[in-house]
């Protein structure tokens, strides 16, 4: 196995262990395939795309987890793709390691979470003026 394939299948084995996502691979296959004498165009997925996807569980949102091995960076495909996903509201990572991966995942809950902790206390905040007011 190359050291690619051997990141996105540690990454997936250890995320695949939290209960606050679910991943799976996301392999892009693009051509033609014969099956029982009949051709047919098949594509497995966008251009892009992260080698791993899955989903922010209680939040719904998009995830996607690019891995590069050495100095390999992105595709421009792959930048585009990140360019799309983060301004739907996706999390886009790309990690060098399992570690990395973890890491940048973690602290993006964590942001997540505050953000909510501060608009709900903001909110509070405001109601509480509101009645203490009427």
């Amino acid at each position: 196995m190359n050291p690619h394939s051997t990141l996105v299948n540690e990454v997936l084995l250890r995320l695949g262990r939290r209960r606050d996502v679910k991943v799976w691979r996301q392999n892009h296959v693009e051509g033609r395939m014969v099956r029982g004498g009949q051709e047919a165009y098949v594509n497995s997925g966008p251009d892009g795309q992260g080698d791993i996807g899955g989903i922010i569980l209680g939040w719904g949102r998009r995830l996607d987890i690019e891995c590069k091995t050495g100095r390999a960076t992105q595709r421009a495909s792959q930048v585009k793709w990140q360019a799309m996903a983060q301004s739907m509201g996706g999390l886009y990572l790309v990690a060098r390691s399992v570690d990395d991966a973890e890491r940048q995942l973690d602290a993006a809950l964590t942001e997540m979470w505050t953000a909510l902790h501060e608009r709900i206390s903001t909110v509070t905040a405001e109601r509480f003026h509101e009645v203490k007011a009427s």
